[in-house]
């Protein structure tokens, strides 16, 4: 069964930055952030609902058409249209800008050697606290609370700044180029390699919005005027490749971790076993019948059958059409809220609260997580819904909607429209090198659009230690035209 107003939404939705890009009030390179968190709202509020309904006959058709419906003007409209209010004096192009970023001297050398330690911390942390793999089912929550105070603070804000470093390496690069030293690209390409392994292991999604953030700076902050398109789409296809490679060797991890509950080189490499062993072939029998036992020798092997796939696509955890549904959610709270009221920001609190918890009340803190009661969403579960599970699919609107109805879907598009409209500003005409980094970490802060809205609109405090520090080694200059640029 499917939904002609979805359909009809979503052609119209894809037709708006279209119409504003043949106009030029859009420019691909100068909007390229925006633009990409506008399509991830397309995926999750129209095309992810719409492939949903064509795949589930007993999914409510009228819920998603109402939500959807209500989503389009007071969400995705606004969001464009207050971004295009912000950005209508910038100017389109970067590479005629008579201000352009520069490395620091030795201090963006510095800099990428002290982001390449903070990896190295890092990955020591989680080998030594089985914490590389981060999937629901591993004892994650419990492990992570084994782990010394510094060390946490250590591993969770390496993970939840990933694509801020991933944006300040690339613009490392993007600025300074040949001029970079030999040790600084060492530094740099290990970085991206650090954030790379780990997204492969644990997250296909977020492994796509790191090279999309990748994209993104690289489009903004190049400097040449041609060839642009090519060296966009050559990258677009080494990134296809790059991803059909990933996806495979991210399924690898899992299907591993299942069979060993560790983490192994061996699904990096394709056409070889999870594990070393020794695979007995099966013996037809006379009549075609098994003999006892042969169906699960049968089963035992499909995990070798995968060991050698490379492009590995079919997901045993969750179809694509479930998982890139963000109005499924809310389709189940409706009858309750409508019955029940909304929260009114209590779903809020406990996401809110475990900010400065583990500071204050370090037991009251380990009791939510141990209990996973942590994000929004779990609240509005219990209170709204009979679902049971600890994680449930979602975007930013969901807790927008369960906290205060369809006035949710404004806040939520006002403020994407806010921070993605100033960031950009700032980043094409920035009065001083720091205000880059400070973009940069509000729209990589605001870039995914499946985390909550009580995430991108409070919680990044957690991460504003490690921004203060950049800004203090002070690793970019700006250099305005006819400037010595020695």
């Amino acid at each position: 069964m499917t939904s002609r107003v979805l359909l009809i939404e979503l052609l119209l939705g894809a037709a708006l930055p279209l119409v504003c890009l043949a106009k030029r009030w859009l420019d691909v390179r100068r909007d390229f952030f925006m633009l990409v968190i506008y399509l991830q709202a397309l995926v999750y509020v129209f095309l992810g609902p719409f492939h949903r309904l064509r795949t589930t006959p007993d999914a409510p058709v009228a819920a998603y058409a109402t939500l959807a419906t209500a989503a389009f003007p007071l969400f995705l409209v606004l969001f464009l249209g207050t971004y295009l209010w912000l950005v209508r004096r910038t100017p389109a192009g970067n590479a005629g800008s008579p201000v352009r970023l520069a490395g620091n001297g030795r201090r963006l050398d510095l800099v990428l050697y002290g982001l390449l330690a903070f990896a190295i911390a890092f990955w020591s942390i989680a080998w030594v606290g089985d914490l590389i793999f981060r999937r629901i089912g591993n004892p994650i929550v419990a492990y992570q609370l084994r782990l010394p105070f510094l060390d946490f603070v250590i591993y969770r804000t390496y993970m939840e700044s990933l694509f801020f470093i991933t944006a300040v390496v690339v613009l490392a690069l993007v600025t300074e180029g040949r001029r970079l030293s030999v040790f600084g690209w060492a530094a740099a390409v290990l970085n991206l390699l650090s954030a790379y392994v780990y997204l492969v292991i644990n997250s296909r999604i977020l492994l796509t919005i790191l090279l999309v953030v990748v994209a993104g700076v690289w489009a903004f902050f190049w400097r040449g005027s041609r060839g642009f398109w090519p060296r966009i789409l050559a990258g677009a296809a080494a990134g296809v490749l790059l991803l059909f490679y990933s996806t495979a060797t991210t399924q690898r991890f899992r299907l591993g971790f299942s069979q060993t509950g560790g983490v192994t080189w061996r699904a990096f490499v394709p056409g070889i076993p999870l594990e070393p062993t020794r695979a007995r072939p099966l013996q037809a029998r006379a009549g075609g019948a098994p003999r006892p036992g042969e169906a699960e020798e049968v089963a035992q092997d499909i995990p070798d059958l995968v060991n050698k796939a490379l492009f590995y696509k079919t997901s045993a955890e969750m179809p694509l059409s479930v998982r890139l549904d963000g109005l499924d959610l809310m389709a189940r709270m409706k009858p309750a809220l409508q019955s029940l009221g909304y929260a009114w920001g209590r779903a809020w609190k406990v996401p809110v609260a475990l900010m400065y918890l583990p500071l204050v009340d370090p037991p009251k803190a380990r009791k939510y997580k141990l209990s996973l009661n942590m994000a929004a969403k779990n609240y509005l579960m219990r209170k709204y819904t009979r679902i049971t599970d600890a994680d449930y699919v979602s975007c930013m609107l969901t807790d927008a909607y369960g906290n205060f109805g369809y006035p949710g879907f404004a806040f939520v598009g006002f403020f994407l429209g806010t921070v993605t409209g100033w960031a950009t500003r700032r980043m094409a005409r920035p009065p001083a090198a720091g205000w880059v980094l400070v973009a940069l970490f509000a729209v990589t802060h605001v870039m995914l659009f499946d985390q909550e809205f009580v995430s991108a609109l409070f919680l990044w405090p957690k991460k504003l230690p490690f921004l203060v520090a950049l800004l203090i080694a002070s690793p970019f200059r700006v250099v305005r035209a006819g400037a010595n640029q020695a």
